[in-house]
């Protein structure tokens, strides 16, 4: 990503968390993703998900991934397939 892509120098974000995490409390995910400064962000909650269910859930290229690619291709007009 060049530089006019992003403020303060930070690149876009994608913040994943699964909606039963324990780790963190909704509200703390929610307050971590509002501070990043740049605008270029997105924050997705996978419903029925825990805090490791995003790497090795039983769908995760279903429930979790597809979110990753639908944001790669927004921000950089990427496309796998």
């Amino acid at each position: 990503m060049d530089a006019s892509k992003s403020e303060k120098g930070l690149g876009a974000m994608l913040g994943a968390a699964g909606e039963k995490d324990f780790v963190y409390s909704r509200g703390v995910k929610r307050f971590g993703y509002e501070r990043v400064a740049n605008s270029q962000k997105k924050y997705v909650e996978i419903p029925g998900y825990g805090h490791t269910d995003l790497v090795m859930g039983p769908n995760v290229a279903q429930d979790a991934y597809q979110h990753i690619l639908e944001w790669m291709t927004d921000v950089e007009g990427v496309i796998i397939g």
